[in-house]
């Protein structure tokens, strides 16, 4: 085995550790299962991903709201989550959006986010009896 095949087998070695650390690496565009996924090496993590921003809109804004303005917007979320449904935005037959980055998939704050302030408004007017 001469020296051109030593340096050979160390650059594909040096090749293959850079590819998988690329591949590991958050951002990176990897794709595991080619869905264009937002966290393709961790899949239920788009989910966590929106009721951060649920939370954090919580935490900012929606806590100083009265409970008719918080029933208000529970409502309004409700009708738009209710329009996504029955006009089909996304064309997937489904409500399940949100695991990708195109621009339909956003509508998964307003998924998220009535789920979680109805909850809100639920503990609210049961605190309140």
């Amino acid at each position: 085995m001469g020296w051109n095949a030593c340096c050979h087998i160390h650059g594909d070695v040096v090749s293959s550790l850079h590819d998988i650390f690329h591949s590991c690496h958050a951002g990176c565009g990897y794709e595991v299962r080619g869905n264009g996924e937002m966290f393709p090496l961790n899949g239920p993590c788009w989910s966590l991903f929106f009721e951060y921003i649920g939370n954090i809109l919580y935490a900012l804004f929606i806590r100083r709201l009265s409970n008719k303005a918080l029933t208000v917007f529970v409502v309004l979320l409700g009708v738009a989550l209710a329009a996504f449904a029955v006009f089909n935005v996304s064309t997937y037959g489904n409500i399940g959006v949100g695991w990708t980055l195109e621009g339909v998939n956003f509508w998964a704050v307003p998924y998220v986010c009535f789920s979680l302030f109805r909850w809100v408004c639920l503990c609210r007017v049961i605190s309140s009896l």
